[in-house]
């Protein structure tokens, strides 16, 4: 597989909380976004064209810095403008570089020739961040490919001011086995306890690093190091998606993205000697909350979950985006277009392996089925342990409506708990006002009584069984 579908796999479901367009992926925190042009490559002609491939990448990057969309599309070769509009570029400029601020300009990085391609990667500066953009000439000078990419150079993880340094030492791990091992941190309290409960934090939607990044802001090191503080012992990984880019489309589930490592973590808690093995709780947040029922179904047996801020399911992604779309005030045609990819997947005709266009970003038929094939409501129904769900009453993204889901669809089973946190946001981060997703560009740390509902959570739960 190539990068270019890697970059796709890596922004499947980025649509599910992103704001205007769907080719924003909220991972990161130097880029904090990362906008994905997936134009297909294919075999060119073969021709040293190296000055000219540079004069070609200078002006397509003079056009975005000049908000000049048309002059980019047009400087693409054949197959690429017919999937990629000038509108269409604009919609994931602007919202992969709302946070950004303006280009104001770049360098070359890297150069190289490949398949009768001349690949240039530029480091892209803005206003308030930086981006790598990988642009690839042909023989014929056209340019075959745009992808930008995320800067992993993230801001650095602060302590939150209800976490002691001090109650908790850190371990690196890694999680799942080769080729697909990712990193992972342990938090073990230093204090003196026979046996610590334990849980596996399972991140959000898109290729999250193990703090889930976003912006400056780190929420599940938040957790972690608050949890940590309060006695339980916390796992957190890379996702897959972060740590990997080779995927086959045919075959990416939902089993590949977060099911089989988070087993794996899961297991990999229950093993360790100072972890009380049937303590061990699955907490998730945004899609990996969605997903926790199902995760902790498959890691059996667990004492608890935890879900903040789950969207409702089965996760139908083209609802939602039209939804946030609209939110927005996004112009008809664009809700027109999603409309017409929800009723291409929901028409069962389409192979897996076949990728459909969603406002310029190509996704897999099988991913987005697959998701919406799975009834994570159903799953907590019967899942026979304590579930906790949480969301901030500022959430945009996930919405009353969401919760209402999870509360009509587990109505009448025992041990579901639901808390509102009217101040929060998403990342469950206090603020005011209309939200927007502007604020997630501002420093902060997740709310204090999020985490000690999580610790009281926990600790209210014995020991399933005796070890």
């Amino acid at each position: 597989m190539t990068s270019r579908l890697a970059a796709t796999i890596n922004a499947l479901k980025a649509i599910l909380f992103t704001p205007i367009a769907l080719l924003v992926l909220l991972t990161t925190a130097a880029a904090v976004v990362s906008v994905i042009w997936l134009l297909s490559l294919r075999p060119s002609r073969v021709g040293e064209i190296r000055t000219s491939a540079d004069q070609r990448c200078e002006q397509v990057l003079y056009d975005l810095r000049d908000g000049n969309f048309a002059g980019v599309v047009a400087q693409l070769d054949a197959a690429a403008k017919a999937q990629l509009s000038a509108d269409q570029l604009q919609a994931g400029w602007d919202s992969g570089t709302f946070l950004l601020g303006q280009l104001s300009g770049w360098k070359l990085a890297q150069s190289q020739s490949s398949g009768g391609l001349q690949i240039r990667l530029y480091d892209l500066t803005f206003e308030h961040g930086s981006l790598l953009l990988t642009i690839a000439v042909n023989g014929a000078g056209e340019v075959d490919e745009l992808q930008s990419h995320t800067v992993h150079d993230s801001d650095p993880v602060t302590t939150p001011p209800y976490a002691n340094p001090h109650a908790f030492k850190a371990e690196s791990v890694t999680v799942g086995s080769p080729p697909n091992v990712c990193d992972g941190i342990l938090t073990i309290p230093t204090a003196a306890h026979a046996l610590f409960p334990a849980a596996v934090l399972v991140a959000g939607s898109g290729p999250n690093d193990k703090d889930e990044s976003i912006g400056p802001n780190h929420p599940l090191a938040d957790i972690a190091e608050g949890l940590s503080t309060r006695g339980i012992v916390m796992l957190r990984y890379d996702k897959r998606t972060y740590s990997h880019e080779k995927f086959d489309p045919a075959r990416f589930t939902v089993e590949q993205e977060y099911l089989e490592d988070a087993a794996v973590a899961v297991a990999l808690l229950r093993r360790r000697p100072d972890v009380d093995r049937n303590r061990i709780f699955i907490i998730g947040h945004s899609e990996g909350a969605v997903l926790a029922p199902e995760i902790a179904k498959r890691a059996a047996p667990v004492a608890g979950v935890i879900m903040l801020a789950p969207a409702a399911a089965p996760l139908l992604l083209t609802d939602i985006v039209i939804r946030q779309q609209r939110y927005w005030g996004a112009p008809p045609a664009r809700i027109a277009e999603i409309e017409e990819v929800r009723h291409e997947i929901n028409s069962g005709k389409l192979p897996p392996g076949q990728m459909v266009s969603l406002l310029g970003a190509l996704y897999p038929v099988g991913y987005l089925t697959d998701l919406k094939g799975r009834d994570e409501i159903e799953i907590a129904r019967h899942l026979g342990v304590p579930i906790l769900i949480m969301h901030g009453g500022r959430d945009w993204q996930v919405v009353d409506q969401d919760i209402a889901a999870w509360r009509t669809g587990l109505k009448g089973t025992p041990n579901v708990t639901f808390r509102e946190f009217p101040s929060l946001n998403h990342l469950f981060i206090a603020g005011t006002g209309l939200p927007t997703p502007v604020e997630y560009a501002s420093a902060g740390h997740v709310d204090d009584p999020v985490v000690l509902a999580i610790a009281d959570f926990i600790w209210q739960r014995p020991s399933i069984v005796s070890n």
